[in-house]
């Protein structure tokens, strides 16, 4: 690809990315305020205290056979084929070992209510693994336009319904329901999208895609560990309710990280696995990206950290201001995290995800230990967050 046809692809990519960011932007927004108005503390507490442990198994639905699909200069049908069925089948396990955990997850907790919650829980996993492949597709032949659609149509469709049945009074449920169901838009649209059609059913994939992918999971799963473990100690330890203030302090902090990083992910990844030879080329993009990044996020997270108070009061109302203090810490922390989230797109392109898997483990290390010093001073006392893991996965 020519240094114009780059640019006018990632230009491109780039506006309709961000056009259909805007909009799940404003619907995530709208989220977040209308549903803690809607509901209770305690029913973010629920689903955050079930959330760590389907999140963790879900980092295997794929086990980063996706993204080596987008990664790879050439792959052939017959290895789509094999990755489709070696995710269906990751898939299809995952679910099956968090529906048979959902009752040493309400007995560890103490709660009868967690064992239904979390068999609930499991069905996003099977279906995202189905439509893994014909994700993985779409970003790999640049096909932006229709990712983004795809994107706020789920996105669309998972709030209305999570509104409408907390709106009935579902309270919890409404928080289960309304992903199960953006999933489901998502599948059928990637389907519908693509048009590609699985062959023969295979378990035998490349060596080197499974390498590739097997490190990214070690990756994911170290870096998962260390960012969701208050989570569980905090709903252990201390109460759900207090876990539900912690859940929205952490919410509202990705809001902008996420809607910023992961769209930006979904660009660059392809674009830049395409010149992954060409290394001033690779780099002057890197830099010049990350310069931008910058620019657009750092003023944004230090005026939000510094007006957090009357923000919450704002949005989620009085009664949930014990936000105010964990937010302002993890604010504080977060404002070198987009640049740090970028440093994956470098392992990713140039193939190497061991090195990513090792340094991994070093960060992810350095953040439990951090955890463990002041966890007796409290839920305010959590990490920073760490790179966002299902950025790759």
């Amino acid at each position: 690809m020519d240094q114009r046809s780059f640019g006018r692809t990632a230009l491109r990519g780039g506006l309709v990315t961000a056009s259909s960011q805007i909009i799940k932007m404003v619907v995530q927004f709208l989220s977040v305020v209308v549903l803690a108005r809607l509901l209770v503390p305690e029913d973010f507490g629920l689903m955050a205290s079930v959330g760590p442990i389907a999140a963790f198994i879900s980092l295997f639905q794929n086990m980063g056979l996706q993204q080596a699909v987008i990664q790879r200069k050439y792959i052939t049908p017959a290895q789509l084929n094999e990755v489709f069925w070696v995710s269906t089948a990751v898939g299809l396990v995952s679910t099956a070992v968090l529906v048979s955990l959902s009752p040493a997850v309400a007995a560890f907790y103490g709660d009868p209510r967690m064992t239904a919650i979390t068999i609930a829980s499991a069905l996003p996993l099977l279906i995202g693994s189905l439509a893994a492949l014909p994700l993985a597709l779409m970003n790999r032949n640049l096909q932006f336009t229709q990712l983004a659609i795809n994107d706020v149509t789920s996105t669309v469709g998972g709030f209305a319904v999570t509104a409408i049945a907390a709106y009935l009074g579902f309270g919890y449920w409404s928080l289960a329901i309304g992903p199960a169901v953006a999933v489901a838009i998502v599948l059928l649209s990637a389907w519908l999208s693509t048009g590609w059609m699985p062959g023969r059913p295979t378990l035998r994939v490349d060596r080197d895609i499974i390498s590739f992918g097997a490190n990214l999971t070690g990756f994911n799963l170290v870096n998962f560990f260390s960012r969701n473990l208050p989570n569980i100690l905090i709903g252990k330890y201390s109460s759900t309710i207090e876990l539900g203030y912690y859940d929205r302090a952490y919410k509202l902090l990705l809001f902008p990280l996420q809607n910023i990083n992961q769209p930006l992910t979904r660009v660059m990844i392809p674009m830049l696995s395409r010149i992954q030879d060409d290394k001033p080329r690779f780099r002057d993009i890197y830099m010049r990206t990350n310069w931008l990044l910058a620019a657009v996020t750092m003023p944004g997270i230090g005026a939000l950290t510094c007006a957090i108070g009357p923000v919450v009061n704002f949005l989620f109302g009085p009664q949930w201001q014990p936000v105010t203090p964990i937010f302002a810490w993890l604010g504080i922390a977060s404002l070198v995290q987009p640049i740090a989230n970028t440093t994956g797109w470098i392992f990713i392109c140039q193939g190497k995800t061991k090195t990513m898997f090792h340094w991994g483990i070093y960060s992810s290390l350095t953040a439990v230990l951090s955890f463990f010093v002041g966890l007796p001073w409290g839920q305010q006392a959590s990490p920073p967050p760490m790179p966002l893991a299902a950025m790759f996965s």
